[in-house]
């Protein structure tokens, strides 16, 4: 039987949060110039993706058998598990034989070992959705910059992003020679500037590095008429501001859900009168007065949640391109985020929104406060900036005419093959 060749490949670790949300909307766009791309994740839903785990290798499943069966230790259990990961999908993307792989997050169930096996001519584009693949252990730094010399000496984060099989510096250097070994095959983008600046600086000079901010559909996310009706339809208040936060998970510490806590305890303190809604998946109780609309996935009651709200509020203490931001400039809506990675490229302080010191629960709270202050006029104005700032950088068409160009680019001199060709109905 012949294998199916498909051209560009997708490969991502799951179908859920915030980069596999990014990936399939790029899967999306590319789909759309027709660019015949397909989506393979690991683990997941099937949605628009080919789910790899249906079909994992028989030895692969066998080997991951015994260990499990034979060892509660945590070292060769972890060893076993990605082992399994990533021959899983190699396994499955020999069926396809792609041209071109665009990588996105790995980091849940395959390692930096699938890179080294991956075929060795395939041109390889790496979407960094966070700081993981320029690191030797975490997946953002924070104040830490080991990241662009070595990962040397005590890790200030360690713990915080799992148990690590090996030392950072050792990961570090592995990944530094992988990436010496194949940096005339290898792109990597990033969506925020913030990281690629960060990329630039840790990866040898020989890999490119590129700045394409993820892209959304201007047609679903969009100002509506009438806020009053959106409001309605979550059933929430009419009667005073909206005040609203959203994430994959609230309980994510590095979104700073704690910090927005206590800068609403600091309003309500000060009198202001308020609704809070919170979207997201969330195991704390919902705090005096909040409304909890829980895991939002579809897309057109998100943009109803952003057109419902006053102000849309990012509190993070660690961030890329957060979907939010970007979802909600699209939907018109004002945003308070902080000063870390990419929030200040999504939210221009005093045109579209108000950017705080990340951590300060009162200077959050001041510019929450001077975004309810507003009056209607200002408020249409930075509603308005805010709509058309975000069709002018995050059109999903264009975010997909940028990678499609660069897929092009890498693939020059080494494959002849059309790059929009149709794809098949």
């Amino acid at each position: 039987m012949t294998r199916e060749v498909r051209p560009f490949v997708l490969l991502s670790d799951g179908t859920s949060g915030g980069a596999a949300i990014a990936c399939s909307r790029l899967h999306r766009g590319l789909r759309g110039l027709g660019c015949n791309a397909s989506w393979m994740a690991l683990n997941g839903l099937s949605c628009d993706a080919s789910i790899a785990a249906a079909w994992p290798p028989l030895t692969a499943v066998l080997l991951h058998r015994l260990v499990m069966a034979v060892t509660r230790s945590e070292w060769p259990r972890r060893w076993v598990c990605d082992r399994l990961g990533n021959s899983t999908m190699l396994s499955f993307l020999r069926k396809f034989r792609p041209r071109l792989i665009n990588l996105h997050n790995i980091h849940e169930g395959m390692t930096f070992r699938l890179l080294e096996r991956l075929p060795s001519k395939i041109p390889l584009v790496w979407t960094l959705h966070d700081m993981w693949p320029i690191t030797g252990y975490c997946c953002y730094s924070e104040a830490c910059e080991k990241y662009a010399t070595g990962c040397t000496g005590t890790c200030p984060q360690m713990g915080a992003w799992g148990k690590a099989l090996r030392s950072p510096g050792r990961e570090w250097r592995r990944r530094d020679a992988l990436f010496r070994a194949i940096q005339e095959r290898l792109v990597l983008v990033s969506p925020s500037q913030w990281l690629a600046e960060c990329a630039s600086r840790r990866v040898p000079r020989g890999v490119r590095v590129e700045h394409i901010p993820n892209g959304i559909d201007m047609d679903i996310f969009r100002p509506l008429p009438q806020r009053e009706i959106a409001r309605q339809v979550l059933g929430l208040p009419n009667d005073r501001p909206i005040i609203m936060a959203g994430a994959c998970s609230l309980d994510d510490r590095r979104k700073g859900t704690h910090v927005l806590a206590a800068a609403l305890s600091r309003l309500k303190a000060d009198g202001l009168r308020f609704a809070f809604v919170a979207f997201g998946e969330s195991h704390a109780p919902p705090m005096e007065g909040e409304y909890k609309l829980g895991a939002v996935r579809d897309e057109m009651t998100l943009n109803l949640c952003y057109n419902a709200a006053d102000v849309f509020v990012l509190p993070s203490l660690a961030d890329n391109l957060p979907n939010t931001l970007v979802e909600a400039q699209a939907a018109g809506t004002p945003c308070v985020t902080t000063n870390v990675g990419g929030c200040p490229e999504v939210v221009s302080h005093g045109r579209t929104g108000f950017v705080a010191r990340a951590g300060d629960e009162e200077d959050l709270a001041t510019h929450i406060h001077a975004m309810l202050r507003m009056s209607q006029p200002e408020s249409d104005a930075m509603r308005g900036e805010s709509r058309e700032t975000a069709k002018r950088r995050y059109a999903l068409a264009s975010q997909a005419t940028r990678y499609a160009s660069v897929f092009k680019e890498v693939m020059d001199g080494q494959f002849r093959c059309d790059i929009l060709r149709k794809a098949p109905r």
